[in-house]
């Protein structure tokens, strides 16, 4: 699982600071220990990187 927000208190009020995304991750099952599976869905998010 794989989840990437943005702060909105960061982007809106204090600091103004609009490269405030966060990434929250978790491995489990094949991903976490198959290396080539893992590898594999690494490249599917650097591929997806700048899409939302």
């Amino acid at each position: 699982v794989v989840v990437k927000a943005e702060h909105h208190c960061m982007t809106h009020r204090g600091v103004r600071e609009h490269e405030s995304d966060m990434t929250t991750a978790i491995m489990l099952g094949a991903f976490k220990d198959d290396p080539a599976t893992r590898d594999e869905f690494y490249k599917i998010c650097m591929s997806m990187k700048g899409h939302g």
